[in-house]
């Protein structure tokens, strides 16, 4: 699922915050990462077999610029999030987050 932001809103307008303070631009929300383009939030969310955050090296690869997920999440992607420009969202309940 994909869905489009308009001209795109900050993490603050959507009622996110980052680790560290960084502010990003939001232009669309992808929850799967073949779908992510330049500028969306990729919501690496918990799933039954794969957590989501498996998938960020290629959201990173694809232009996210934010990265929603849960602390297991975080941890899993770190090495990957550490040389990227992507703001980095943890909710305790990122399908919350999302709502």
């Amino acid at each position: 699922m994909g869905a489009v932001i308009g001209e795109g809103k900050s993490l603050s307008e959507l009622g996110l915050t980052a680790r560290g303070g960084r502010e990003a631009r939001v232009t669309g929300l992808s929850v799967d990462s073949r779908e992510v383009t330049s500028g969306h939030l990729f919501a690496a969310l918990p799933g039954t077999k794969v957590h989501g955050a498996a998938f960020i090296p290629t959201a990173l690869e694809q232009g996210a610029s934010a990265i929603l997920t849960d602390a297991e999440g975080a941890a899993l992607a770190a090495e990957a999030l550490a040389g990227s420009e992507a703001a980095l969202v943890v909710a305790a309940d990122p399908r919350q987050a999302l709502a």
